[in-house]
């Protein structure tokens, strides 16, 4: 295995951990973020939980340049929806940031990930 897919692979775990909690403990994950802003429901944080649990081991099994790419503009187009969701519903503000500023740190390290090593994996 390439140094390449290693090091997608690797940045494949964080998400995964992340998404696992959203899927397990919505809530206390959701209380957390949202401090004195309204909590999403628990199907919303569960099914970003899935999405990213899924990106995740779609990483592991496949870490090529492309699943990392497609990973990249998945987090992308979150954090876009979430810069939305925080201006038009102010309720959710604090939890739409934190999860748009996740996403926004998935993003990057993707990009570094599926631009490394880009001709050999």
């Amino acid at each position: 295995m390439s140094s390449a897919a290693t090091r997608r692979r690797t940045f494949a775990v964080p998400p995964g951990v992340l998404g696992a909690a959203l899927l397990a403990r919505p809530r206390a994950v959701s209380t957390a973020v949202s401090r004195t802003g309204a909590r999403p429901a628990d199907w919303i944080v569960r099914l970003l939980g899935a999405r990213m649990a899924g990106q995740a081991v779609l990483t592991l099994a496949r870490p090529t340049t492309a699943v990392a790419a497609l990973g990249v503009g998945t987090d992308v187009s979150h954090a876009a929806s979430m810069v939305w969701v925080a201006q038009r519903m102010p309720r959710y503000r604090p939890a739409a940031v934190a999860s748009g500023a996740v996403a926004t740190a998935f993003a990057g390290a993707g990009i570094f990930a599926a631009l490394t090593g880009r001709h050999h994996g």
